[in-house]
């Protein structure tokens, strides 16, 4: 189905051959929110990587010391600049 860029669809029977990409041109309003949107779908795409990332870091400690037959336990890191972070592993690095 086709639609206007508000959303209203457009009745008929159109062929893919006959639609052109769009462009906007530089320094206009819509030019100016395509890259807004860009910027907060990067931004959303780091987040969702760095709590990736988070969660498959706990999940290897907890796999790591299920293995050694260790309790899995509840670990919150604070990040103030002068701590280290658990790395893979749960070996300590240095973040100074």
């Amino acid at each position: 189905m086709l639609e206007t860029l508000t959303g209203d669809p457009v009745p008929g029977m159109f062929s893919a051959r006959r639609l052109r990409r769009f462009t906007p041109g530089e320094g206009t309003p819509l030019a100016e929110a395509q890259k807004a949107v860009e910027e907060r779908c990067a931004e959303e795409e780091k987040k969702w990587k760095k709590d990736e990332e988070k969660a498959i870091a706990m999940e290897r400690r907890a796999t790591a010391q299920e293995q050694t037959g260790q309790q899995p336990e509840e670990t919150t890191t604070a990040h103030d600049g002068n701590q280290g972070t658990t790395g893979v592993g749960g070996h300590e690095e240095d973040t100074s």
